[in-house]
């Protein structure tokens, strides 16, 4: 018989034979040798999806992880399926979204001139493996139209693996309710839309978002955390606060440094929403000031702005990187499913990403001796008591571990004073 994959190491025992007082035990998860089983295995299907990363998992490999299991006895929610879709590891230092979907969006009526940048973005997004689509607001039915389309939007793309990234260009300003408007024109009949009332739209969804805005008054879209989804973050890099004019097309405008920034790390693993703000701020600071048609030196670039909106404030921030990047092949082709721990697969997270020549070396590779040539880390975990194990949120947990780790693997887990994982 294989040796399992967790142990419960109070199975078995008497009452007294215990060495401490487990008065307290029933309040703790009744079933923990299946939460157990599922983070296992959760961490496995993790694995067989990363050695094809760009091709879905079959149906019937699916159902060996998630399986036909009944809930647990002291009758919490089934948290195999919803594990096994999360699939914390391995943690590759990639993005953790499946898809990115864009919208970008101008007037119809271009006046100011900024179809060229938009489509420069566009093809640059494109280059990243991103699904793009260009948005017009037409001067006729604008709310209407655009509320319409982004509805559509949201419910063809939304899903928990995915991220949305919205793009505007255009005229902007604050109205007297100190909301965010876009205008098609600069003048006050222009027809204009209620960009935070449709920005609110994306409240519910379960995406995440990063919103880029190169408008005028482009910070005064920003909103409480309370109008986002609970797990879900939405970020944004604005040209300019509320009270500012942004930088015309051209090469003072945030969109320029956005781009140039984004094609010079195409090749990067993965970079943050926030990082992303800091290049472009420190690119537009290096442009310095330069004389106006008086002679007089002036600052023609606005200091673009970032913010975060998370009800959870322990959300993993978001973070950008190609999607359309091929793995290095495998030296070995392994099941992901069985319970050896040992793997030579070797992903282009293994090996130095400036060394090509250490290819053949992973970062898993076993010794002859059947030992791991890198070291492996327990930890020891006690948690308080009266608490359920959320799986879900256990599994998000483990994805932010700070190093770049091949596989998760729970050893052990023993009913005490407390619970310990």
């Amino acid at each position: 018989m294989s040796q399992p994959s967790f142990y419960v190491l109070s199975e078995g025992q008497s009452k007294d034979n215990y060495t401490h007082d487990t008065s307290r035990a029933d309040s703790h998860h009744h079933d923990l040798a299946t939460f157990c089983e599922d983070v296992n295995n959760a961490a496995k299907f993790a694995e067989m999806c990363a050695l094809s990363p760009l091709t879905p998992a079959p149906a019937s490999r699916l159902s060996r992880v998630s399986g036909e299991r009944r809930c647990s006895k002291d009758g919490g929610t089934c948290v195999r399926a919803k594990i096994a879709k999360l699939c914390a590891f391995p943690n590759r230092g990639r993005s953790r979204y499946e898809t990115v979907h864009v919208c970008l969006i101008r007037w119809e009526y271009d006046g100011l001139g900024v179809r060229q940048e938009l489509n420069t973005l566009d093809a640059v997004l494109q280059d990243y493996g991103f699904q793009t689509n260009i948005f017009l607001i037409p001067e006729q039915n604008s709310q209407w139209n655009l509320t319409r389309r982004t509805l559509d939007f949201i419910q063809d793309c939304d899903n928990e693996k995915n991220l949305f990234i919205l793009y505007y260009a255009g005229h902007g300003r604050m109205n007297s309710s100190r909301q965010s408007e876009w205008c098609s024109r600069q003048d006050s009949n222009s027809p204009f839309v209620d960009w935070s009332a449709i920005q609110g739209l994306f409240g519910t969804a379960k995406s995440d978002v990063l919103i880029l805005l190169d408008t005028c008054a482009a910070a005064s879209s920003a909103t409480s955390s309370v109008t986002t989804s609970q797990y879900a973050v939405m970020e944004t890099i604005a040209a300019c606060g509320f009270e500012r004019k942004a930088a015309p097309p051209g090469e003072d405008s945030m969109t320029n440094a956005l781009v140039d920034v984004l094609r010079d790390w195409i090749n990067k693993t993965s970079f943050s929403a926030a990082s992303l703000h800091t290049e472009v701020l420190f690119r537009l600071k290096l442009k310095g000031k330069r004389k106006d048609r008086n002679g007089v030196l002036l600052e023609w670039c606005v200091t673009p702005i970032h913010w975060i909106n998370a009800k959870d404030s322990m959300a993993s921030a978001i973070e950008i990187c190609r999607l359309n990047v091929l793995p290095l092949p495998s030296t070995t082709q392994l099941d992901p499913l069985n319970d050896d721990d040992a793997s030579t697969f070797v992903d282009a997270m293994d090996v130095d990403s400036d060394n090509t020549s250490a290819a053949s070396i992973a970062l898993s590779s076993v010794s002859s001796a059947r030992t791991y040539k890198v070291p492996r880390v327990l930890i020891s975990l006690q948690l308080e008591e009266d608490q359920s194990l959320d799986a879900e949120q256990c599994t998000k947990w483990l994805d932010k571990f700070p190093l770049l780790a091949k596989w998760v693997k729970v050893e052990a887990v023993f009913v005490s004073v407390a619970d310990h994982v």
